[in-house]
């Protein structure tokens, strides 16, 4: 290890249950190689947080298997958040955390291609998504989406994944991959595999990967789906090419796949590197995303006085407008509010806004020194619930939009926005890109359940704990909640 500089403090780790490990079903050997990462790991990594706290105005060291970590101050956020990528590398950081080339995630380290397409083809075009993302979510509950005009038990989190994954199709990859069924399949189990690989390896030293990866079964799978994957959205860009050189009638299509085509260099523009950037992305957002609406619809059903505010929240919206309308998602203030205190409370991990320091070390205001190749990492969870940021503890969903009822006030406090207490997003101009595209998103699968379905808990049971593997949180996927169908609401469709 590096040494570093005499901020660095050395943390010891009290021992803690594992008994929470992942409960995705896998294949015995996994969830046997999943619960040994767990409980080498894990007994390290949920200290995060009492250390956060105990050095919140510090810095001290992760020391985990694979790699080590230094834990910085959001104190310093302000300073860090601007940094070229030449200086403080966000895609390195991402990559290596969630395994390298092993995950099959490299390609992005070639350019940030994906990351300009994001911000200049994708969020400036949300609200041209909106009714293509309502006709999807239609189409889902239709097909996936339980009919029961009496209470029935149901695994939400495995309906709002296949939401998920087909409203990201839409976006991602368009017409007609998006309607392709096995698509929908390559791009939930990639991520399910993929994440199953670096989880396990994340228990084993470095050194050990090369040796250890090829006797994981979730990394051939991996690697099967990802050529599916590419098998299927190969022939699309070519196609799409064609009829753009061929066709005087072809429209482009406005989604990240066409983006990416038409702002592509020669190198990062050969199809097979199209298709991998396509599938990375689902790596880092289908499950996030399915696991934030899991949180809110938990954290609903634990207090279902919201459901009602929320759902009237809505119509209001919707009968103001005569229904999704391109701009409608943004009068959801309140159900943006409870996303974001949810995430405040539950959010992906237990630690944001990674970086890898460049060849020159970066001195800070302060003089402390983080040397080159140190991976730094800020300890959000721990920032998300200290009392000197948030007195009042306990869920408050309407916190932000009490907020921004003041006018100085009224854009800030957003769920896709970040500040210096709300980092689950990263922070500056490598912040998640597709951020504001999840927000929407969430919001519109949520506002459908809500208008569908009444929900709540089985009878004597209570919101299930996070399950924590690694630093990463997770709701239970196999938690059953009950749902009923509503009487339908006939409000003019825009």
């Amino acid at each position: 290890m590096r040494q570093m500089n005499d901020s660095m403090l050395n943390v010891s780790y009290r021992e803690t249950d594992a008994s929470n490990s992942s409960k995705f079903q896998f294949s015995l050997s996994q969830v046997i190689l999943v619960g040994l990462a767990t409980v080498l790991i894990i007994k390290a990594l949920l200290q995060t947080f009492d250390n956060g706290m105990k050095f919140k105005n510090s810095w001290f060291q992760l020391a985990r298997n694979d790699r080590d970590i230094l834990i910085i101050s959001n104190n310093y956020i302000e300073e860090l958040r601007g940094l070229p990528n030449t200086k403080l590398s966000a895609t390195q950081a991402l990559v290596a955390n969630f395994g390298g080339k092993y995950s099959l995630a490299d390609p992005l380290l070639e350019s940030d291609l994906h990351v300009k397409v994001l911000q200049k083809k994708v969020t400036p075009n949300l609200p041209h998504f909106t009714a293509d993302i309502k006709n999807d979510i239609d189409y889902g509950l239709a097909k996936d989406g339980p009919s029961c005009a009496n209470w029935a038990q149901v695994e939400i989190f495995d309906v709002l994944l296949k939401l998920v994954a087909r409203t990201s199709a839409r976006v991602f990859v368009g017409e007609p991959a998006c309607h392709i069924e096995a698509w929908l399949e390559v791009s939930t189990k990639y991520t399910e595999q993929s994440t199953i690989t670096f989880s396990m390896l994340r228990a084993m030293p470095k050194f050990a990967h090369p040796i250890v990866v090829s006797f994981l079964p979730s990394y051939w799978r991996s690697i099967a789906w990802f050529r599916k994957g590419i098998d299927i959205l190969v022939p699309i860009i070519h196609a799409r090419r064609e009829a753009e050189k061929n066709d005087p009638s072809f429209e482009k299509p406005i989604d990240f796949l066409q983006g990416m085509i038409d702002m592509a260099d020669e190198h990062a523009g050969q199809p097979d590197k199209l298709a991998r950037r396509a599938l990375i992305m689902g790596l880092a957002s289908i499950h996030l995303t399915s696991m934030a609406a899991a949180h809110v619809i938990y954290d609903m059903c634990a207090m279902p006085e919201y459901f009602e505010l929320l759902r009237a929240e809505l119509i209001d919206a919707l009968t103001e407008d005569g229904g999704w309308s391109k701009m409608m998602v943004n009068k959801m203030r309140k159900m943006d509010s409870v996303l974001r205190e949810s995430q405040r409370l539950s959010p992906p991990s237990l630690l944001a806004f990674h970086r890898i320091v460049q060849k020159d070390p970066i001195i800070l205001s302060d003089g402390k020194i983080i040397p080159a190749g140190t991976h730094i990492c800020i300890a959000t969870y721990e920032t998300s619930r200290d009392p000197a940021n948030f007195p009042q503890q306990e869920f408050e969903g309407f916190r932000y939009y009490k907020q921004r009822q003041k006018p100085e006030e009224a854009q800030k406090h957003q769920f896709a926005s970040t500040d210096k207490t709300h980092l689950h997003f990263g922070a500056g101009h490598n912040a998640c890109p597709g951020r504001w595209f999840a927000a929407n998103q969430v919001k519109m699968i949520l506002g459908e359940l809500l208008l569908n379905y009444d929900m709540k808990f089985l009878d004597g049971r209570s919101r299930p704990e996070n399950l924590n593997v690694d630093e990463w949180i997770f709701v239970d996927p196999k938690t059953e909640i009950l749902l009923k169908r509503r009487p339908h609401l006939d409000i003019e469709s825009a």
